[in-house]
């Protein structure tokens, strides 16, 4: 089971209502003026196969935060991106590091060059910028909270490798479950700013191997 940990899980300790749920075909993607979260399955085949877990939070405006949780109730990495920007923090080494929106950090982890741009894009709208070799394929569009949809399972494959997202439990995050730095772009007190080596190196093992 994927724990709801840190901050994302004490706003949601303080209240969530559910979203209505339905198979949809349209890929149309319709306003939504609420703050919504979902259990993210993240599974990788072909060059490299590993899979992760963790929970994503989306605001109306298209920015996202990702959580995976590490031991007991802490949180391994916090990811904030939007079109425009991307940092990412570690918990337990409290390092911070800020980049590009087209840097593919988390997508290397699985063989595939996602940028975090696209990532938020595909999320939020089913479709985004991949690289030429690239495709995608987002599909089972649900309900969430403000009226809107957004698609519960996205393949992306890139040459012989596959990754397959799976997100479920979509439920709204309300206004006073959010704290200031919800989604703020800024380091936290106390962490420090590597560059994009070091983050990487720093991430080695973050994916499980995953099964044959």
């Amino acid at each position: 089971m994927i724990r709801a940990a840190g901050a994302l899980a004490a706003g949601l300790a303080l209240a969530v209502a559910c979203a209505p749920r339905g198979h949809l075909t349209s890929p149309e993607t319709e306003h939504r003026a609420t703050t919504y979260y979902a259990r993210l399955a993240a599974t990788a085949s072909g060059d490299v196969r590993a899979r992760l877990s963790g929970l994503l939070a989306v605001a109306p405006d298209g920015r996202l935060r990702l959580e995976i949780p590490g031991p007991g109730a802490s949180v391994r990495l916090i990811l904030v991106a939007n079109e425009a920007d991307l940092t990412l923090t570690l918990g337990a080494e409290a390092l911070h590091y800020a980049g590009p929106p087209q840097d593919p950090l988390l997508g290397s982890l699985f063989g595939i060059p996602l940028p975090a741009a696209a990532a938020v894009s595909l999320v939020t709208k089913g479709k985004g910028d991949l690289p030429g070799r690239c495709e995608s394929r987002a599909r089972r569009y649900r309900r969430i909270p403000g009226g809107g949809k957004a698609p519960s399972r996205i393949t992306i494959r890139c040459d012989a490798s596959r990754l397959a997202l799976r997100l479920s439990g979509f439920q709204e995050i309300l206004p006073e479950a959010r704290h200031t730095t919800f989604l703020s772009l800024a380091p936290p007190p106390g962490y420090r700013t590597v560059g994009r080596e070091e983050i990487l190196r720093a991430l080695a093992g973050l994916a499980e191997p995953a099964s044959e």
